[in-house]
């Protein structure tokens, strides 16, 4: 947990101003970022790529001033991830969490048994409270055991490549403004 003292609580690269004029994201996508935060103290060992990927959601998201400052709390303050993802109202949004959080929990290596068991409870919970024809028409799920691992692991390389977008990015991108 000492590596969470180096998520940045200063202000990010949008100045003040900015923030301040920011809608930021909607209630739904916002509650991707807290369930993703929270995630992150799934296994209660936050490691520093779990620590690198919260400071630069902070900087490339356009969060609202208010979002910012929530978020900073929830990295120094856990939530509950099941409650979080609760609150993500939108089912291509919850497709959007669980595949982001697969991908958050292979980055270092080690998918543990706390994460595993945490993902298991809300792919279910997702399942019990989903419309499945629009679930078929919109959401991907990757394949099972080692070859999702191996295809997580892939897709996570591509994206962080010399010269791609990388993961953080990509995922930021989904909340950009036209």
């Amino acid at each position: 947990m000492e590596a969470l003292s180096s998520v940045p609580v200063a202000p990010s690269r949008k100045t003040k101003v900015q923030r301040a004029m920011s809608k930021g994201l909607n209630d739904s996508q916002f509650h991707i970022w807290r369930a993703l935060f929270a995630f992150a103290h799934a296994d209660d060992v936050v490691d520093n790529e779990e620590v690198s990927f919260m400071a630069k959601a902070l900087e490339l998201v356009p969060f609202s001033g208010e979002q910012v400052k929530r978020l900073k709390k929830d990295v120094h303050e856990p939530q509950d991830v099941e409650e979080m993802f609760t609150k993500i109202t939108d089912q291509n949004d919850r497709s959007t969490f669980l595949h982001y959080a697969r991908m958050m929990a292979w980055c270092d290596g080690d998918f543990s048994k706390e994460e595993q068991e945490t993902l298991a409870k809300l792919q279910l919970r997702q399942l019990r409270e989903v419309d499945f024809e629009k679930m078929i028409g919109d959401a991907h799920y990757p394949f099972e055991g080692d070859d999702e691992r191996f295809a997580i692991r892939k897709e996570y390389e591509e994206l962080n490549e010399k010269g791609r977008r990388g993961i953080l990015k990509a995922l930021a991108w989904k909340f950009r403004k036209g």
